[in-house]
This record gives C-alpha cells, structure tokens and sequence, in this order.
C-alpha cells in the first residue's frame, strides 16, 4: 500500500503523512484537524521552531493575541508527544 506525501509548510520538504501533524485554522483560530475542512502540516523538526508560529499565523490571518496561537500550538504539540 503507498502511503500518502504530504508537504510541510515550513522547511517545505515532504515526508509520509503519517509522519506529520496536521492542523487547521477556523475563523482565524488554531485547532487540531477536526477531519473536515482544508488542513496544513507540520513536520516534527519544525515545531519546535519559533518560525512556525509566523507561518502559522500567516496561514490562520492575523491574530491580535498571538500568545493564543502560541499557546494553542504548544498544547497540540504536548499532547502528540505525550
């Protein structure tokens, strides 16, 4: 079975989509993939870079409160490794 190639939107390589997480943007706020809707990756490597945030936000529009994005992504991130 081939597994799906997805890109991350920050380094821009591409991995196996598995290997990835996958988040969405919902009126300008940060979720986890709700498994309905337009989606982006991130690799591992790249969420432990501050850049991201910054895609991130690009991505979602801009947040007024942007500890909100960073808190939000961090408890994401927590909880995929955990």
């Amino acid at each position: 079975m081939i597994t799906p190639i997805r890109m991350c939107i920050n380094c821009r390589n591409r991995f196996e989509q598995n290997k990835l997480i996958r988040l969405q943007c919902i009126e300008n706020k940060l979720y986890n993939y709700s498994y309905t809707g337009r989606s982006f990756y991130i690799c591992k490597e790249c969420s432990i870079v501050p850049i991201t945030l910054k895609k991130i936000d690009k991505l979602c529009g801009k947040n007024k409160n942007n500890n909100t994005t960073r808190d939000v992504f961090l408890k994401i991130i927590e909880e995929i490794n955990s």
